[in-house]
C-alpha cells in the first residue's frame, strides 16, 4: 500500500469553509508521476487515462468533496451560552476535524 501511495500527488488545491465550519468545499487533483495508459491487446494501441491537459507525461483525475452539517451551528451557539458542554466540546471538535477556534 505504501508503495502505491508513493506515487500519487495532488495539484490545484482549493477549498472553502464557512465562518461555523459547518459547510466546506475541497477540490483538488490527484497526480499520478507516470501517464496511465492501457493496451488493447495485440494491436499496439494505448488508451491514455485522464491526461493532464498542461502537462502530457502524467495523468490527474478531479475529486470534489463537499459537505454541509447545519447540527455544527446549533452544538456551537449551545456551547456557548451553557459551559458545561465546554468538555464534551472540546473532546468532538478534533474528531469531526473542525477549525481549532472552536476549541
Amino acid at each position: 500500500m505504501a508503495g502505491l501511495l508513493d506515487s500519487i500527488y495532488y495539484k490545484d488545491l482549493q477549498y472553502s469553509k464557512s465562518v461555523y465550519g459547518d459547510r466546506a468545499f475541497y477540490s483538488l487533483r490527484s497526480v499520478s508521476r507516470n501517464r496511465l495508459d492501457l493496451e488493447i491487446p495485440g494491436t499496439g494501441i494505448f488508451l491514455s487515462l485522464n491526461p493532464d491537459a498542461s502537462d502530457t507525461v502524467i495523468s490527474s483525475f478531479p475529486i470534489t468533496v463537499e459537505y454541509e452539517w447545519p447540527i455544527l451551528v446549533y452544538v456551537i451557539s449551545i456551547y456557548n451560552q451553557i459551559p458545561i458542554f465546554e468538555n464534551t466540546f472540546k473532546a468532538v471538535i478534533p474528531i469531526a476535524n473542525q477549525p481549532s477556534e472552536y476549541n
